[in-house]
C-alpha cells in the first residue's frame, strides 16, 4: 500500500463536501496567533481534497466549528465538512 499522503490523496470527496486538515490552535496562521481559550476545538483548517473549483487544495478555510465529522486517517486527524459550513477561505 501507498504512503498516507498518496492515500489521502487518491480519495474522492463527494460533491458539497471538502476534507481538511485541522489547524493546531496556537500555530501562527497568516500572523493571527489564536488565543488559549480556543484550544478544544479547531475551527481553522488546510484543504486537503474538495469537490469545489473555487475552493483549492491547500486553501486555509475558516469554518463552523461544530460542523465538522471528524475522522482519522493513518493516525492523523482529518475534518469532513459541507461547503456551506465553510465561513471564509484563503484564494
Amino acid at each position: 500500500m501507498g504512503t498516507k499522503r498518496s492515500q489521502i490523496k487518491n480519495l474522492n470527496v463527494a460533491d458539497g463536501w471538502l476534507l481538511v486538515k485541522p489547524i493546531i490552535q496556537n500555530e501562527n496562521i497568516g500572523g493571527l496567533v489564536k488565543p488559549v481559550q480556543y484550544e478544544d476545538k479547531s475551527d481553522y483548517g488546510t484543504v486537503v481534497r474538495t469537490s469545489r473549483e473555487d475552493i483549492k487544495e491547500e486553501s486555509i478555510v475558516y469554518f463552523n466549528r461544530y460542523a465538522p465529522i471528524k475522522q482519522e486517517f493513518e493516525g492523523e486527524e482529518y475534518l469532513f465538512l459541507r461547503v456551506e459550513d465553510i465561513l471564509a477561505w484563503t484564494l
